[in-house]
């Protein structure tokens, strides 16, 4: 009786990339890459977050455990430790050869550190190999491969100071002002993931199944869309935010979701207001249509393989941005 041939799986993964915005069937923007995948495929349109946070989500993506069972309900200074049920590693054990690629979130990025000392933890969990980035913003305290050819470009120093000015100000509000990126092409995060990615995709082996997964750290904020891709969007009416609910002003006052309503309400100093949200929803659109084209790329390496019909490929994202809905 002849073997039963053993498919390959590359998991693409995005960064509060939101269900309704990225829709293959009905999507705000063109997503012509997303949507053709889908039309051959399955689409899962009411498949929800085990948490709206990226650290519990992240672990419960590669254990298969609830975030509660973790003793992680939120973005937390945790490291995912090297001995958790995985099952990245059971697929290996099991004969996959195994990668990842861009952003896990499965250790702290709230301390200043190298990510590149986590390549043991994550071999431990299973990886065979490891190229690891945070997203911008935590960039400008860890290091990783991209800081480096960021120094190497003079660009690490500016990246980080734009950052700190940005999220670290009394004045929040030029937390979420859209702004280019400083970063040219091949060393914008989500660009240099995808490039990163198809050189993998071309060196996977034939003799036995792989995985690959390749983990964008966009659309998370700030988006800072570069061109061509910045103002692709201009012409077309985004949806419009979704106005405050009168269910939470009547929450107590210690309540996790009205604490987070008063603290982003109204107007003035660190608020946000409906300009300032048309600007950075239009942005995030535009930050999609990049990421639908980065999605393209690996697609085209993927069928220039021999065992490209044997693959299959897997989207989702940890949770969705608000972008102003209240």
């Amino acid at each position: 009786m002849a073997e039963t041939v053993k498919n390959n799986l590359l998991i693409i993964t995005f960064d509060q990339l939101r269900g309704d915005w990225f829709d293959p069937v009905s999507p705000v923007v063109p997503t012509p890459n997303i949507s053709k995948l889908a039309s051959g495929g399955w689409t899962f349109r009411r498949s929800y977050t085990s948490s709206p946070n990226c650290v519990p989500a992240r672990m419960s993506w590669i254990t298969g455990m609830y975030g509660s069972q973790l003793g992680v309900t939120k973005a937390l200074e945790v490291d995912l430790p090297p001995d958790a049920p995985s099952l990245i590693r059971q697929m290996q054990l099991s004969g996959w050869h195994t990668e990842m690629i861009g952003k896990t979130h499965l250790t702290t990025h709230e301390i200043k550190r190298d990510l590149r000392t986590d390549i043991p933890r994550l071999k431990a969990l299973g990886f065979d190999f490891v190229l690891e980035i945070t997203g911008p913003r935590a960039a400008d305290r860890v290091d990783s491969e991209l800081t480096e050819e960021w120094a190497k470009a003079g660009l690490l120093e500016k990246q980080r100071a734009d950052m700190n000015f940005r999220y670290n100000a009394d004045d929040h509000s030029q937390a979420w002002k859209v702004r280019p990126t400083i970063l040219p092409d091949h060393l914008y995060p989500d660009i240099w993931v995808a490039n990163q990615a198809v050189k993998r995709i071309e060196a996977l082996p034939l003799d036995k199944p792989w995985i690959l997964w390749a983990s964008f750290p966009g659309p998370h904020e700030p988006f800072d869309t570069p061109k061509p891709w910045a103002g692709c969007t201009e012409e077309k009416v985004m949806p419009p935010p979704v106005p405050p609910a009168g269910w939470i002003s009547a929450l107590p006052q210690n309540a996790q979701v009205r604490k987070v309503f008063d603290k982003w309400k109204g107007k003035g100093k660190g608020k946000v207001d409906i300009a300032d949200v048309q600007d950075f929803r239009r942005d995030y659109a535009d930050h999609v249509q990049l990421l639908d084209e980065q999605v393209g790329l690996l697609i085209d390496a993927l069928q220039k393989r021999e065992d490209y019909q044997h693959t299959a490929i897997a989207f989702t994202s940890d949770h969705g941005d608000m972008l102003g809905d209240m």
